[in-house]
């Protein structure tokens, strides 16, 4: 099998997300990297994304999340919430989680990227 990769600079014009999924704002982008092969029909297919986001003084929760996600701040920070209340500020380096049925909203001061992946 094949090594796939990304040049950083490949990010560097990424599409916003809202002209697909109206319901997000236009302060979100997201760019696909790599995904399971659909012509594998996998069980578990995973994929990768790199996700910005400008900055946002007040945040909309995302739809639940389908999936499971993991990702890392790559530069920036990034402040989750979840449905609970609890806010967690992020920096570059730092991981997170988030499980399938949650309910998070997401949002930074300046800027951030995170690399996510998803299954």
């Amino acid at each position: 099998m094949p090594i796939y990769f990304k040049r950083e600079s490949a990010f560097r014009k990424v599409p916003p997300l809202s002209p697909k999924i109206p319901q997000v704002p236009p302060r979100i982008f997201i760019g696909d990297i790599f995904g399971t092969d659909p012509e594998l029909q996998a069980a578990n297919p995973l994929s990768a994304t790199m996700f910005f986001m400008k900055a946002t003084e007040s945040p909309e929760p995302a739809p639940p999340y389908e999936y499971d996600e993991a990702g890392i701040v790559v530069k920036g920070t990034s402040i989750l919430t979840d449905e609970t209340g609890t806010t967690v500020t992020l920096d570059a380096g730092d991981t997170f989680w988030v499980a399938r049925g949650s309910t998070i909203s997401f949002s930074a001061p300046i800027l951030c990227a995170c690399f996510k992946t998803t299954g």
